[in-house]
């Protein structure tokens, strides 16, 4: 199946565990792992950010997701809570598409599965919202560079750092990127990420955050989490990243430090 959106063709790919993700013509990569893109966001961002944990102990959570996709996210967060917390859940993500994320709403394995669960749908040219039972949905249309910075309405517990790779989504990924993710979330925030290149753990670091190596889904060695709380086991890691602080990817250098 393809589709075209503003940014061009997207093309619907079947991963190993039988689920879909979508290829990116604008950004020639696709959105998920094809080792399977339902367990890997399951692994890197459910269980990565610990999602379960902070809808046991508060009463709100609030995640950033960072590139909404086919949806997954969604999907997994639903597939895992729905119907078993009362925590008030406010999902939060960015799409860079508008024409992708509204084709993504109709047509995705996540449409499928909960558009008729859909209560107040609301498309606008920058925003779109919806809400399922307790779980409220807001998509920030747009560069996230851009959208992001006006939406402080909310302190983020959990952030699924799901963007394209550094090479093809750059500006996602540098120390100015990661400071506005730090001022807008919570004390006890944990952020998740597939990458695991030391210059994205420099990044992290120079933006305040505490940096921790986890194993990698599929294929991949490591991934990284952050926080701006201490975890065990982090002063070795983090010496480690301080070694390699020059490396941080910067607004202003980035297009040299990622040459090939």
């Amino acid at each position: 199946m393809e589709f075209k959106g503003k940014l061009g063709n997207y093309q619907i790919v079947e991963t190993n565990d039988g689920t879909f993700t979508v290829h990116s013509e604008f950004f020639n990569e696709n959105c998920h792992s094809t080792a399977g893109a339902y367990e890997e966001t399951i692994y890197n961002y459910i269980e990565g950010c610990e999602v379960e944990r902070f809808l046991a102990e508060n009463n709100i959570v609030n995640i950033l997701e960072i590139g909404f996709g086919v949806a997954v996210g969604a999907e997994c967060l639903l597939d895992k809570f729905l119907g078993k917390t009362q925590t008030v859940v406010n999902f939060v993500t960015t799409e860079i598409d508008r024409d992708f994320a509204v084709w993504a709403l109709e047509h995705s394995p996540f449409a499928k599965k909960y558009r008729e669960k859909f209560e107040d749908l609301t498309i606008q040219k920058d925003c779109i919202t919806f809400k399922i039972s307790n779980f409220n949905f807001i998509i920030l249309v747009g560069d996230a560079r851009e959208t992001l910075p006006t939406f402080r309405n909310l302190k983020f517990h959990c952030v699924f750092q799901d963007a394209f790779s550094p090479k093809k989504n750059p500006t996602l990924w540098t120390v100015e990127w990661f400071k506005l993710i730090y001022e807008l979330s919570d004390p006890s925030v944990i952020l998740s990420t597939y990458s695991s290149h030391m210059s994205i753990r420099a990044s992290l670091l120079c933006a305040g955050f505490l940096v921790e190596t986890r194993k990698g889904f599929g294929m991949k060695r490591t991934c990284t989490r952050a926080s701006r709380q201490e975890y065990k086991k982090l002063t070795a890691v983090m010496e480690e990243i301080k070694k390699h602080a020059h490396q941080a990817l910067t607004d202003s250098n980035y297009q040299e430090m990622l040459k090939d």
